[in-house]
This record gives structure tokens, sequence and C-alpha cells, in this order.
């Protein structure tokens, strides 16, 4: 693989223009900004080739409010999402904090993996041009739930317009993990768009959990991967992703999937020739 450039800063945003909302109504309208826990803007530097030696694992976390019986499984479920939207403004804020700070607490917004693939929080509104025209931005992954994205990012036809297909494969927020067939979905959409040379941006709130997820089945298909090595590979570029049990399990199944469909066109190969 090639130099893989990293990104830089954090998108500027007017808190003064974000909605007013009540910690149990979830968001209201709003005009800006936008959200999740995490990372900042773009690249420019050149950023090393896939070292050799395994990059620092992932930390892997738990999911703090699933129950353990069935009876406890809807209410659980239930409880997660709307834990996810009341916590939604704040831990975008808290994102966008990270983006500000100096030093070692700086969290980038974005960060390239590769010569296809962008990694992220929120695309802001403000973050439209750079991505397009310096990222050559042609497909947007989207793994938020749609409240995430109203007000703060483009919707689909305004992507549209700017030349830019967007897929969402709608995860909830901080415990959600994507299916496996939202996974195989999304790994297409990316190779569509590196068969024709161009970039796909993979996103949730704060680019950390739902869209790494999906970024490590992309390398899990494409660079013939463990879910292990593509957790770790990602962490050295991007050091604050945070996979959870849930996500790094449907992370083996897409392996195995994978595996089964290379061991079997080998043998189809082998037996033809």
């Amino acid at each position: 693989m090639g130099p893989v450039p990293e990104g830089p800063g954090c998108p500027d945003v007017s808190l003064e223009s974000w909605p007013k909302v009540s910690a149990l109504e979830g968001p209201a309208p709003a005009a800006s900004p936008s959200r999740e826990s995490a990372e900042d803007s773009q690249s420019s530097a050149p950023s090393p080739s896939w070292p050799s030696s395994r990059p620092p694992t992932a930390r892997v976390g738990r999911s703090p409010l699933r129950g353990a019986g069935w009876g406890e499984m809807a209410a659980g479920t239930l409880l997660e999402a709307g834990l996810a939207r009341v916590l939604f403004y704040p831990t975008l804020l808290y994102t966008l904090f990270r983006g500000k700070m100096p030093g070692r607490a700086h969290r980038d917004w974005y960060n390239r993996i590769d010569s296809t693939v962008l990694l992220g929080a929120l695309p802001l509104r403000s973050m439209t041009r750079r991505l397009v025209q310096d990222e050559n931005v042609r497909g947007v992954i989207t793994m938020n739930e749609e409240y995430e994205t109203r007000f703060l990012c483009n919707s689909s036809k305004e992507w549209k317009n700017l030349g830019v297909e967007q897929l969402r494969l709608s995860t909830v927020d901080m415990t959600g993990v994507p299916t496996l067939a939202n996974l195989q979905k999304g790994v297409q959409f990316a190779l569509k768009y590196q068969s024709q040379g161009q970039s796909v941006y993979v996103h949730c709130k704060a680019g950390r959990s739902r869209s790494a997820t999906m970024v490590a089945a992309y390398l899990i298909q494409v660079y013939n991967w463990t879910p292990e090595e593509a957790v770790r590979a990602i962490t050295k570029i991007r050091s604050h992703i945070y996979i959870r049990p849930g996500q790094l399990e449907v992370l083996k199944e897409f392996h195995k999937v994978i595996t089964a469909g290379a061991a079997k066109n080998e043998t189809r190969h082998t037996s033809q020739s």
C-alpha cells in the first residue's frame, strides 16, 4: 500500500447556531454543527506505508446496558437508543473540543486510511468543499441514524447535487453493531469507488466505533487481513477508535464469509485447471 496521509484540525463551528435541545426530547431542529465523540479534520502530509510490525491494539469496550435475559433485551435496546439521543449533543461537543485541543490531547476529525477510504466524524456542511475537491470523495457511507445528520450534514439529495452518492446504513450510536448484511453492502459500495480511483468517506458521529467497524470490514476484504489485524492497522492511523465486543464478533463473521468465499473460488479454479 502506498503512502497514507493523515488528517489535521477540527472544522470551525459556531456554538451559537446549535439547536436548543431538551435532554429528554432528543435533538430538535437546528442549524449547523454535528455529533459523536472523537476526531477531526483532513490530511495533507503523506503518512507512512503499512508497517511490518503490528500497530497498537485498539481498545475493546463492553456494552454497559445489555440485559442478560430475553425479558430485558427489548427494554435494553430502547434504553440504549434513548440514551444515544440524549447524549448526542454533549458527545458531539466533546468531539469538537478534542479537535481543538493541542498536542497529544488533539484528535483529528478524519484520517485517510488508504488511497480509497477516509474514516471520520460527521461530515459537517463546512467540510463539503474540502472533501469533494481536495479528497476526491465521490461516495459517503453514513453509519448514523437519520436524526444525527438531519440538521448538521448534507442530505442525500444535497450530496447527489455535488456528484456524491450517499449510502446510509443506520446503526444505533454507542452500543450498536452493524449487521453482517450492512457490512457487505458498505464494502461493495467502497469497492465500486476504488475501481474508479475515487474516495469514500466513512463516518458515524465521532469516527470511532460504528464507522471504524465498517472500515475494518473493508480492510479485511481488500488486504486479506484478520479482524484483529484490520483493527490494529486502523489504530495505527487513528488511535482513538473503540471497537466493542459485539462489533469485533460481527467482523469475525464477516471474515469467515470472506475466507469461505476465497476457498470456494480457489477450489473451483483448481478443478478447472
